[in-house]
């Protein structure tokens, strides 16, 4: 059965610019596609800055911006490009050169983050009238076109030390502010205070290490801190049970935080059949692993291959990029 779709006319008020006169403003084109050309509240709201920044002000703004929101849908499916550009403007993105996949910076985070594409399919429903889907993959690609092409490793590997309060430069240990320009997809979970000592923290380690092996407690933070090895270095800690190891662990993953760290057990990235254990290790800054247990010839060569930093196939279960 063929379906019909009624087209949209000015009825004669509106022809007339009497708008006010306007009879259903359900059928009427003036009505559904400009609301009688009322301003948007997109143009620009008056704010008086005699009154103060107070709780009811904040209310206002939350009401504006509801309001903003619900307004009636300015974009046809036609003008891709204009949407491509307005998303753009309030966002930033970047696309993996390997795999075309977006990411989305967080203003809130302070980190790029995956799925950006879901971020741009809402905006395109929320901005075009009777969205289609041709539609948006027009501006999911006219946005991946305009220059947010990057490689992986600049993206996944970034050496930027990512921080609570900031970006903090490894070189100059100079402290800026969070910004799309850093690439980077993981944050520390402590801030930068250049004052602060923590000795409280450095005491409890103490009663758990020989004072002699601060300095190797210290090269291991900043390796992982840094996100940088260079001299190819994997850290056992060997000694007695109830000799507090596992606390020690628990307390260097507190401060390189929880999330920037895996727990893979060597057999399931050292062995023949562990093709997707080391995709588990992308975007981590370290691997714990409670028993390192007995390896053999093979799997140590595949452990050392690992801690040298050389190139490595790994795979991720329903992805084929490598």
């Amino acid at each position: 059965m063929a379906v019909i779709e009624k087209t949209l006319v000015n009825c004669n008020s509106c022809m007339k610019d009497e708008h006010d006169n306007c009879k259903d403003e359900k059928t009427c084109l003036c009505a559904v596609e400009t609301k009688h050309n009322k301003p948007s509240l997109k143009e620009g709201v008056r704010v008086d800055f005699t009154k103060p920044i107070d709780e009811n002000f904040q209310k206002q703004v939350k009401e504006v911006n509801k309001a903003i929101s619900s307004e009636k849908k300015s974009y046809k499916n036609k003008d891709y490009h204009k949407v491509a550009e307005e998303i753009q403007s309030d966002n930033h993105f970047v696309t993996i050169r390997e795999n075309k996949e977006i990411w989305h910076y967080s203003f809130e985070e302070g980190i790029y983050k995956p799925l950006g594409h879901t971020i741009i399919e809402e905006e395109c429903q929320r901005l075009i009238y009777k969205c289609k889907r041709s539609a948006v993959l027009e501006v999911l690609d006219t946005i991946r076109r305009n220059e947010t092409y990057v490689n992986s490793a600049e993206l996944l590997e970034s050496r930027h030390i990512n921080t609570q309060n900031g970006i903090l430069d490894p070189k100059t240990f100079e402290l800026k502010d969070h910004s799309p320009e850093y690439l980077t997809t993981t944050k520390l979970p402590f801030s930068i205070d250049f004052k602060a000592n923590n000795t409280k923290l450095w005491r409890h380690i103490l009663t758990i290490i020989d004072p002699k092996d601060m300095n190797l407690i210290m090269e291991l933070l900043w390796i992982c801190i840094s996100w940088n090895n260079p001299f190819k270095k994997m850290f056992v800690f060997k000694g007695e049970s109830n000799t507090q190891k596992t606390t020690l662990a628990d307390i260097i993953s507190w401060i390189v935080g929880v999330n920037n760290i895996s727990r893979q057990k060597p057999e399931s990235y050292l062995t023949k059949n562990s093709r997707f254990g080391t995709s588990k290790f992308i975007g981590k800054r370290m691997n714990i692993a409670s028993e390192i247990g007995n390896l053999t010839q093979e799997e140590l060569e595949n452990q050392k291959s690992l801690i040298g930093a050389e190139l490595q196939n790994t795979e991720k279960k329903n992805d084929n990029t490598e």
